[in-house]
């Protein structure tokens, strides 16, 4: 009797201890499974840094799950902190069995790049012509993966014709800029000619000067005056210089127009300060050489004649600084690839297509340029455990000589 008492307790420890360890195997799954609802509620209320919280929970339960990393890599896109949304998504694409969840990374990573794009295109188009050139890479792998995704298919015409346009504007602005330094070229050397003109122009009324101290002003009355007229007639070329100058600086779209005055203090305002000074001088030397006040118009047209050696100058530094940046290389198109394109058929991100008919448009910031409006790039947050469930079979791992093991929670 004894011993059957002691079998029945042995019998109830073992089966106590293997309860335990059941519920003990399954509370990081439960846990995870809830923490992950509690950021898609998040993320679904635009609460964002919530959701970004509950998955870092989630992801200390399951730190190997790439579905966390996924809906972590949104949350993070939709706050607009891409580099580290390029980052969790780049992880959920590498660490992913599943070919959709992948195909779904990339689609992400895609329009990561593309919202990257985006907010440097105004600063700076070449970066921005780089992450367009990604965004296309990433679509274009998402569709390889998933032929059938719609939504990439037409982001990645979205890139595309976003991607042409920049490049447009950057040809544009390289010809603007071609114009601009052949401009300032012939600016530099008719500024030799004035300079040369004005250096003439005071040493005959130096002259003049000279000799009307030799014999009397009456003398040279009419030779002084005759100065005048080139006098002013130089000034009027030293005006026209600084208005070819100001209108060959004009940024592309706008030459032809009344040129816009140049930035305080950059070289091209220093520039185009020396030449009105310049003409100034040359004005006032050529009033006083009309009155026959030949000495009186010597300092204006000595102060004159440095001015416009000081715009030469300055011009020729504006010049190097231009050519020290050195050239740029002119972007090429990315080359498309005929197997997959633009034109396949395909779904969007789970969660995606039963939403985006409910969804506002996207605010203007967030729009795509007017030409390529085809429709607003598709991301949405998935209930990952749902789908964890549906493909557990494809993940088991089956081991020589025991069970299969599966990878879980």
């Amino acid at each position: 009797m004894r011993g059957y008492r002691h079998r029945f307790r042995n019998w109830i420890f073992v089966v106590g201890y293997w309860i335990l360890s059941i519920s003990a195997s399954r509370a990081p799954a439960d846990s995870a499974r809830s923490l992950v609802a509690r950021g898609n509620a998040a993320f679904a209320a635009g609460e964002y840094e919530r959701a970004l919280e509950a998955y870092a929970e989630a992801d200390v339960e399951a730190p190997e799950s790439p579905r966390i990393a996924y809906n972590r890599g949104l949350a993070q896109y939709r706050q607009g902190d891409y580099a580290a949304a390029r980052e969790s998504l780049e992880q959920a694409a590498g660490e992913s069995g599943d070919a959709m969840l992948t195909a779904r990374s990339r689609l992400a990573l895609g329009n990561v790049a593309f919202r990257a794009g985006q907010r440097q295109q105004d600063s700076d188009l070449r970066e921005a012509l780089q992450q367009y050139e990604e965004s296309i890479r990433h679509y274009q792998a998402a569709l390889e993966t998933a032929p059938e995704m719609t939504a990439a298919a037409e982001n990645l015409e979205i890139a595309r014709l976003v991607l042409k346009a920049v490049l447009d504007e950057i040809k544009e602005q390289e010809e603007a800029r071609q114009k601009q330094q052949q401009a300032m070229q012939e600016a530099v050397q008719r500024l030799e000619e004035l300079i040369e003109r004005q250096d003439k122009l005071l040493q005959q009324n130096r002259a003049l000067t000279e000799l009307a101290g030799e014999s009397s002003l009456q003398a040279v009355a009419e030779d002084v005056r005759a100065l005048a007229d080139p006098q002013r007639s130089l000034a009027d070329d030293t005006l026209e210089v600084a208005d070819a100058l100001a209108q060959a600086q004009q940024p592309p779209g706008q030459a032809g127009g009344a040129p816009q005055p140049p930035a305080q203090g950059g070289p091209a305002a220093v520039v185009q300060e020396h030449l009105d000074r310049a003409a100034a001088e040359e004005n006032e030397a050529a009033d006083r050489l009309d009155e026959t006040r030949g000495s009186d118009a010597e300092k204006p047209q000595a102060r004159a004649l440095e001015e416009l050696k000081a715009a030469r100058e300055a011009l020729r530094e504006q010049q190097q600084q231009q050519q020290g940046g050195g050239q740029q290389p002119q972007p090429q198109p990315p080359q498309q690839q005929e197997e997959q394109g633009g034109e396949q058929e395909g779904e969007q991100p789970e969660g995606e297509q039963e939403q985006q008919a409910q969804q506002p448009p996207p605010s203007e910031e967030d729009r795509p340029p007017p030409e390529a409006q085809a429709v607003p790039l598709t991301d949405e947050a998935e209930d990952i455990l749902e789908e964890e469930k549906e493909n557990r079979e494809a993940r088991r791992v089956p081991l020589r000589g025991g069970r299969p093991v599966e990878k879980d929670w």
